[in-house]
């Protein structure tokens, strides 16, 4: 459990880096 944490928090970071255009995309996506 504590590694898909740990994966999730690492995709979200990700996502915060992300271009806006691309944030529009992971938001569809979510």
């Amino acid at each position: 459990v504590q590694y898909l944490r740990e994966s999730e928090t690492c995709y979200f970071l990700v996502n915060l880096e992300l271009p806006l255009a691309h944030t529009e995309d992971a938001g569809s996506v979510k």
